[in-house]
C-alpha cells in the first residue's frame, strides 16, 4: 500500500508539472527564452547538468501552433532523458535560419537501439514525430547503446501547415 501511495504521489506530481508546462506564456517570452527557462527548470527539478545554446542567427518566427508543438517535442525528449538515462548530461541547441528552426536535444546517457523498438513500442517517440509532421517538420532520432541519444527537430518557417 505504501508503494502504491508513493507511485500515485509521483504520478500526480508529474501530471501537475505537465499541466503547468502547458501554460507556457510563449507569446510573452519568445521561443529561445522559453526553451532556456524550461531547460533551467528541468535541470533544477532533476539535478541533471544541462547546457543551453541559442544561436543568434535569423529572427525567424514560427506560427504560434508550430512553436507550441516544438516546445512539446522538447519536453518529451527531456522527459525521455529523465526516464531512460537518469544522471546523464544534456545539451539543447536552438538554431534559426530564414528557412527553418532547428532544435537539437542530446544526452550522454545509456542510449538504445532504435531498430529494436517496435513502431508502437514507444508512444513518446511516435508522438514527437506526429507533432512535428503536424506543422510540416520532422524529427530525427539517433542513438546507440552506450553512446547517448540525439533528437533533432526541424520546423520550416514558411509553408507550415495550419493545425
Amino acid at each position: 500500500l505504501e508503494s502504491m501511495t508513493s507511485v500515485t504521489r509521483e504520478a500526480y506530481q508529474d501530471i501537475s508539472r505537465s499541466i503547468m508546462d502547458l501554460r507556457t506564456p510563449l507569446s510573452q517570452t519568445g521561443l529561445r527564452r522559453t526553451l532556456r527557462e524550461y531547460v533551467e527548470q528541468f535541470s533544477q527539478r532533476t539535478g541533471m547538468t544541462c547546457h543551453f545554446e541559442g544561436h543568434r542567427g535569423s529572427a525567424a518566427v514560427l506560427p504560434p501552433d508550430a512553436e507550441v508543438q516544438l516546445i512539446r517535442i522538447v519536453q518529451e525528449a527531456l522527459a525521455n532523458v529523465k526516464k531512460h538515462a537518469p544522471g546523464a548530461e544534456v545539451w539543447l541547441e536552438v538554431e534559426a535560419s530564414d528557412r527553418e528552426v532547428r532544435v537539437e536535444v542530446r544526452d550522454d546517457g545509456t542510449g538504445f537501439d532504435p531498430a529494436s523498438i517496435a513502431p508502437s513500442g514507444r508512444f513518446g517517440l511516435q508522438t514527437m514525430r506526429e507533432r512535428a509532421e503536424s506543422v510540416g517538420g520532422n524529427v530525427l532520432i539517433e542513438s546507440r547503446p552506450g553512446a547517448g541519444t540525439r533528437v533533432e527537430i526541424t520546423i520550416p518557417v514558411e509553408g507550415v501547415k495550419a493545425s
